[in-house]
């Protein structure tokens, strides 16, 4: 939920410090270690989710990026990552606070395994994939469990 609230959360330049992208990184790891394990324990590894290659406020970092698509993808990456780099996008909306020379939201990480290439993964996607996707899908096949 964190991931999701921060990816969602437009921040001043001046915020737009290490404090910010240190906790989302390490809610990041705990997210995708206990997502994967639900994954397993309910046996849905072959269920097709929801694409996280989404950002919450319809944009996009400056730079001609590709993002991953696939939620599988996603966690398994962060479950074996090797580097972990988080970055931020300019928000080019209505500008929220007006004293900064620049607006920014935790966009996305760039995140390089020990048997793939460097790619970059949706903050806000991964988070609204499994919130939307994911839980939906473990609670109409296990009822009984309550998230």
């Amino acid at each position: 939920m964190r991931i999701f609230c921060t990816s969602s959360t437009i921040f001043p330049q001046e915020w737009a410090t290490n404090l910010v992208s240190e906790q989302t990184m390490i809610d990041l790891s705990e997210f995708s270690y206990h997502a994967r394990r639900l994954i397993d324990l309910c046996e849905l590894r072959n269920q097709k989710f929801m694409n996280v290659n989404q950002f919450r406020f319809g944009l996009s970092p400056d730079q001609d990026i590709i993002f991953i698509a696939d939620f599988h993808e996603a966690i398994n990456r962060l479950h074996h990552v090797r580097k972990l780099e988080f970055d931020w996008a300019a928000w080019h909306g209505e500008k929220i606070f007006l004293a900064s020379p620049t607006n920014f939201v935790p966009s996305f990480v760039r995140v390089a395994t020990d048997k793939r290439a460097t790619a970059n993964i949706s903050l806000f996607g991964i988070a609204f994939s499994f919130l939307s996707s994911v839980i939906p899908t473990m609670i109409s096949k296990f009822p009984e469990y309550r998230f």
